[in-house]
Protein backbone atom coordinates (compact mmCIF):
# COMPACT_ATOMS: atom_id res chain seq x y z
CA UNK A 1 0.00 0.00 0.00
CA UNK A 2 1.16 3.33 -1.10
CA UNK A 3 0.23 6.61 0.51
CA UNK A 4 1.80 9.15 -1.31
CA UNK A 5 2.74 8.83 -5.60
CA UNK A 6 5.95 8.37 -6.75
CA UNK A 7 6.14 12.21 -7.57
CA UNK A 8 5.44 13.15 -4.46
CA UNK A 9 8.50 10.65 -2.88
CA UNK A 10 10.82 11.71 -5.38
CA UNK A 11 9.98 15.44 -4.97
CA UNK A 12 10.29 14.51 -1.14
CA UNK A 13 13.57 12.73 -1.48
CA UNK A 14 15.00 16.17 -3.75
CA UNK A 15 14.02 18.25 -1.33
CA UNK A 16 15.91 16.05 1.21
CA UNK A 17 18.97 16.35 -0.99
CA UNK A 18 18.75 20.15 -0.97
CA UNK A 19 18.47 20.44 2.87
CA UNK A 20 21.22 18.05 3.71
CA UNK A 21 23.42 19.89 1.40
CA UNK A 22 21.84 23.42 2.57
CA UNK A 23 24.80 25.44 2.13
CA UNK A 24 25.14 28.83 0.24
CA UNK A 25 26.30 27.07 -3.32
CA UNK A 26 23.07 26.21 -5.18
CA UNK A 27 23.11 22.29 -6.60
CA UNK A 28 23.30 21.15 -9.92
CA UNK A 29 20.23 18.60 -11.21
CA UNK A 30 22.99 16.25 -12.32
CA UNK A 31 24.24 15.75 -8.49
CA UNK A 32 20.92 16.12 -7.42
CA UNK A 33 20.10 13.06 -9.51
CA UNK A 34 23.06 11.18 -9.04
CA UNK A 35 22.65 11.20 -4.95
CA UNK A 36 19.02 10.45 -5.29
CA UNK A 37 18.86 8.11 -8.83
CA UNK A 38 16.21 10.10 -9.70
CA UNK A 39 16.52 10.68 -13.96
CA UNK A 40 17.80 14.24 -14.56
CA UNK A 41 14.50 14.62 -16.74
CA UNK A 42 12.37 13.74 -14.36
CA UNK A 43 13.80 15.53 -11.96
CA UNK A 44 14.00 18.93 -13.69
CA UNK A 45 10.00 18.62 -13.80
CA UNK A 46 9.74 18.05 -10.34
CA UNK A 47 12.36 21.25 -9.27
CA UNK A 48 10.43 23.25 -12.08
CA UNK A 49 7.21 22.56 -9.69
CA UNK A 50 8.88 23.26 -6.78
CA UNK A 51 10.30 26.65 -8.03
CA UNK A 52 7.06 27.92 -9.13
CA UNK A 53 5.33 26.87 -5.40
CA UNK A 54 8.40 29.04 -4.45
CA UNK A 55 10.07 26.41 -2.28
CA UNK A 56 13.24 25.85 -4.20
CA UNK A 57 15.15 28.98 -6.26
CA UNK A 58 17.58 28.23 -8.79
CA UNK A 59 20.37 30.08 -10.77
CA UNK A 60 21.71 29.68 -14.06
CA UNK A 61 25.12 29.34 -15.53
CA UNK A 62 28.06 26.78 -14.77
CA UNK A 63 27.96 27.16 -11.04
CA UNK A 64 23.89 27.10 -10.88
CA UNK A 65 21.75 25.08 -9.80
CA UNK A 66 18.92 24.58 -7.09
CA UNK A 67 18.43 25.53 -3.36
CA UNK A 68 16.09 25.60 -0.84
CA UNK A 69 13.84 28.90 -1.04
CA UNK A 70 14.06 29.37 2.61
CA UNK A 71 14.47 28.04 5.80
CA UNK A 72 13.73 24.03 6.22
CA UNK A 73 12.15 24.49 9.21
CA UNK A 74 9.53 26.95 7.32
CA UNK A 75 8.63 24.16 4.45
CA UNK A 76 6.43 21.45 5.40
CA UNK A 77 5.75 18.17 3.91
CA UNK A 78 1.75 19.58 2.77
CA UNK A 79 3.22 22.46 0.87
CA UNK A 80 6.06 20.00 -1.08
CA UNK A 81 3.12 17.36 -1.59
CA UNK A 82 0.39 19.66 -3.12
CA UNK A 83 2.80 22.16 -5.09
CA UNK A 84 3.74 18.18 -7.11
CA UNK A 85 0.52 16.50 -7.38
CA UNK A 86 -2.25 19.79 -6.55
CA UNK A 87 -3.21 17.93 -3.73
CA UNK A 88 -1.83 15.51 -1.58
CA UNK A 89 -2.97 12.48 -2.98
CA UNK A 90 -3.31 8.95 -1.54
CA UNK A 91 -1.60 6.64 -4.39
CA UNK A 92 -3.71 3.00 -3.92
CA UNK A 93 -6.04 2.20 -1.64
CA UNK A 94 -7.68 -0.83 -0.02
CA UNK A 95 -11.08 -2.86 0.31
CA UNK A 96 -10.82 -1.90 3.94
CA UNK A 97 -12.69 0.80 5.16
CA UNK A 98 -11.18 1.25 8.58
CA UNK A 99 -7.17 1.59 5.89
CA UNK A 100 -8.84 4.20 4.22
CA UNK A 101 -10.17 6.07 7.06
CA UNK A 102 -6.49 6.04 8.38
CA UNK A 103 -5.72 7.20 5.13
CA UNK A 104 -8.03 9.98 5.00
CA UNK A 105 -6.79 11.20 8.37
CA UNK A 106 -3.41 11.06 7.33
CA UNK A 107 -4.30 13.02 4.11
CA UNK A 108 -6.12 15.84 6.42
CA UNK A 109 -3.27 15.85 8.98
CA UNK A 110 -0.82 16.89 5.72
CA UNK A 111 -2.58 19.22 4.78
CA UNK A 112 -2.77 21.31 7.72
CA UNK A 113 0.64 21.09 8.41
Amino acid sequence: MTLITTRGSYGLLAMYELYINDHDAPIGVSKISQNTGISRSYLEQLLNKLKKANLVSSTRGVLGGYKLSRSPDKITIGEILISLDGDVSVANTTDNPIINMLYDDIKNDISKS
